[in-house]
């Protein structure tokens, strides 16, 4: 194969890897024009809500503007019905590797590793639930009793946050963690990727490549990114951070496959923190 053959394949995976970069940039930037407006925001609605709008929106908008539909990455809710079957069959080893970074301090290397194996085990967990016979009664009963749980825990310790707060709280995590991150990694730069990389292996019934891999790499880095100070200019790594949630997202990229949609991933992945939040204040 010649030098002009090679590039010419590398040209739309390239290509392809810059898009999503160009547009994740642009969403720092966003976010870093609206840092005025943050505190006040975290004063009204305990969060930065118009920031947690646009980045739910803005990968939306870039597919609009590009005339490329966002069903076709995921971005629908046409299989409701099987999504939420699908979220709920899988919801206890979410929810139960979820619960554990409340104690394991995920930022330290040893901390790191020990949720690596955690989300390993719960990908192979959900993978397999998912490709035998769907069992959603069982996150039915999770969810109830991680309700009974959180709500004894804020009676005991005397730590609710109000209902007012605690519906922010809710609605913050399922819709502006767990639904706009779905959205963008799953949805956009993940259905994106895996339009230039081919899809070789086969993982309990999905296909996957290169596209599945890189999205979760740049998930990860994403949350290394979380030590960047944008009102100070102050950046601290959190590699170790980074790591453990490269390996999370290979858990909700596979859901994405499975289901063909962003909703399951959506539920697993911002329910577990919407529960808690709603009835505790830390």
């Amino acid at each position: 194969m010649n030098t002009r053959n090679i590039l010419s394949r590398m040209r739309p995976k390239t290509l392809a890897i810059l898009e999503v970069l160009l547009v994740r940039a642009a969403m720092i930037g966003v976010l870093w024009v609206l840092l005025p407006l943050a505190e006040w925001q975290q004063h009204v609605f305990g969060f930065n809500l118009l920031a947690k709008l646009i980045w739910l929106l803005l990968p939306i908008l870039w597919l609009l503007l590009t005339r490329r539909k966002p069903a076709t990455y995921g971005i629908h809710a046409n299989t409701l019905k099987a999504d939420l079957t699908a979220a709920l069959s899988a919801f206890f080893p979410v929810a139960v590797v979820s619960g554990t970074l409340g104690f394991v301090p995920y930022t330290r290397w040893y901390g790191a590793l020990i949720e690596v194996v955690l989300f390993i085990g719960a990908l192979v967990w959900v993978a397999y639930s998912l490709t035998h016979k769907p069992d959603p009664q069982s996150g039915v009963i999770t969810i109830v009793l991680a309700c009974l749980m959180f709500d004894g825990y804020a009676w005991w310790k005397g730590s609710y946050p109000g209902l007012r707060q605690g519906i922010f709280n809710f609605v913050n995590y399922l819709i502006f963690v767990g639904l706009a991150e779905e959205v963008w990694y799953r949805g956009y730069i993940q259905t994106r990727l895996n339009q230039v990389f081919a899809r070789r292996w086969t993982f309990f019934g999905v296909q996957w490549g290169w596209g599945v891999l890189i999205a979760s790499l740049i998930f990860g880095f994403t949350h290394v990114l979380n030590g960047w100070n944008l009102e100070t200019g102050e950046f601290h790594p959190l590699w170790w951070w980074g790591a453990w949630t490269t390996t999370s997202s290979l858990l909700f990229a596979y859901v994405r496959e499975k289901t063909g949609s962003v909703v399951a991933g959506s539920i697993l992945h911002g329910l577990p923190q919407a529960l808690v939040y709603f009835f505790v204040k830390f």
